[in-house]
């Protein structure tokens, strides 16, 4: 997410930070902040110098204050604190950001609020904890603007800028010869590719699952409250894919739940996911909806037991993306049964071996809708001659892998400047298998469905 010129930021600080100052900046302008507004480069003389002050804070949206002994000391860098505490309280539209430079008394005035530590983790890490946090309001910023009128938070637990992701990926590449799953769906790229294959035909089994939820969502909420004597539910999906199965259960939930309000929790490492997610469920979410987006790892679930919490009603968490984590079954099923309360209930979506040979397996995975999905990242970061090659090379391998016993992973795999790279996975299950194994993990079955080939199915289950 790249700031616009409109997304000034106020600088306040001590004479005797001056330094510090400049270098800040600097760093600031190098990742795209170059609307930055301090005193001495802004006021000309003969003006009224408290009056442009009191004005730029107004106009700001970021208000960074440089804290140290000197800065605690001065009247002038007290008011322009107290001015930016009053636009933020009263007025809204300010967000201020606490910068330790050097050991001081934290002013009152943001003692509650978070302030990064320059002192304790040095230049380089505060620098980069500095543009995060930026990073964060701007993508809250933009959610909101997107979907006026609804009550939408958002939540941070990482945001990776686009040079750590290009610096990651190339590790990724050169050495471990692997490529994480989570560069197929990080940027805005990767989410437009993505939905470019849940809307091509060719990705059947994306369809067919749609369709079993579709058929049979309604069966599943009258299930789920009979046996719980309730009937309204949150809903936390575990990874949003193209919002058409969020937006089919949160028709069904606000309609069921009426005039109660349905929290909504999608959870995902993409924040252009999420963002498209949002903009897809339009006019519902006028409806009793309060939308709560976490930017955030499954796999890391308990760190976020405070946002999904704070709601009386049980929770209908939804994992449905085909593949039980690709070979982190075990971690994401144990995160998931922490996380859940007695009276949570947890829908599966997982697709299914059925008896398909490998060769059956592969053959849904060479459309060209995939291979644009899983080559994005090769073409958007590496020499483009080199990524057309080792797209010419790309081809599936079907194993025997994961926790899950009988089943069957396609590795989706090129080679790149000679050597062998996987670029994707997906497990398939065999149902049988699969019931037991959830069994074992500690999940009780409540209900399952299938399509009519019994190449996907969906299963809804309880804590035992």
């Amino acid at each position: 997410m790249c700031p616009s010129k409109n997304d000034q930021i106020f600088i306040s600080y001590s004479e005797a930070d001056e330094g510090f100052k400049i270098r800040l900046v600097d760093i600031l302008g190098k990742n795209g902040f170059k609307n930055v507004w301090d005193y001495k480069a802004k006021i000309r003389g003969g003006e009224y110098v408290w009056g442009r002050i009191s004005e730029a804070i107004k106009e700001s949206e970021y208000f960074i204050a440089i804290l140290s002994t000197s800065y605690v000391a001065s009247k002038a860098t007290r008011d322009e604190l107290e001015r930016a505490y009053y636009k933020k309280t009263a007025e809204g539209g300010i967000t201020i950001i606490p910068v330790l430079c050097g050991r001081c008394d934290i002013p009152p005035l943001v003692e509650h609020i978070s302030h990064i530590d320059f002192v304790k983790n040095g230049l380089r890490e505060g620098y980069k904890e500095l543009l995060a946090s930026l990073g964060r309001h701007l993508e809250e910023k933009t959610l909101r603007q997107e979907i006026p009128g609804v009550l939408i938070r958002a939540y941070f637990d990482k945001i990776l800028t686009s040079l750590e992701i290009k610096r990651e990926l190339q590790i990724n590449i050169y050495h471990d010869k692997e490529i994480d799953q989570k560069f197929l769906y990080w940027d805005v790229e990767a989410a437009r590719r993505w939905g470019n294959l849940c809307a091509s035909p060719a990705y059947e089994l994306h369809h067919i699952s749609k369709q079993i939820l579709f058929r049979h969502m309604l069966d599943i909420y009258n299930r789920i409250a009979e046996d719980s004597g309730r009937k309204a539910f949150d809903f936390v999906n575990l990874g949003v894919g193209s919002g058409e199965k969020d937006k089919y259960i949160l028709a069904i939930l606000t309609e069921k739940a009426a005039p109660s309000v349905v929290r909504y929790y999608p959870i995902d490492l993409s924040f252009p996911m999420l963002q498209e997610t949002t903009k897809y469920l339009g006019g519902l979410l006028e409806q009793n909806i309060e939308v709560n987006c976490v930017v955030g790892d499954i796999l890391k679930l308990h760190r976020y037991n405070s946002i999904l919490r704070e709601s009386n009603n049980p929770k209908l968490v939804a994992f449905l993306g085909g593949s039980l984590g690709n070979f982190r079954e075990d971690d994401i099923l144990n995160e998931i049964h922490k996380f859940m309360d007695p009276n949570d209930y947890l829908i599966l979506g997982v697709e299914c071996t059925v008896g398909r040979g490998d060769d059956q397996l592969a053959e849904e995975y060479i459309g060209e809708e995939l291979k644009d999905l899983v080559f994005g990242p090769l073409e958007q970061y590496v020499d483009t001659t080199e990524a057309s090659k080792a797209r010419d090379t790309f081809h599936c391998e079907v194993k025997q892998h994961g926790n899950v016993p009988n089943s069957k992973t396609i590795f989706m795999r090129c080679r790149f400047r000679g050597s062998p790279i996987t670029l994707a996975f997906s497990t398939k299950y065999d149902k049988a298998s699969l019931m037991q194994y959830l069994v074992d993990r500690r999940f009780s079955i409540l209900q399952h469905f299938s399509g009519a080939n019994d190449q996907c199915a969906k299963i809804v289950l309880k804590k035992a």
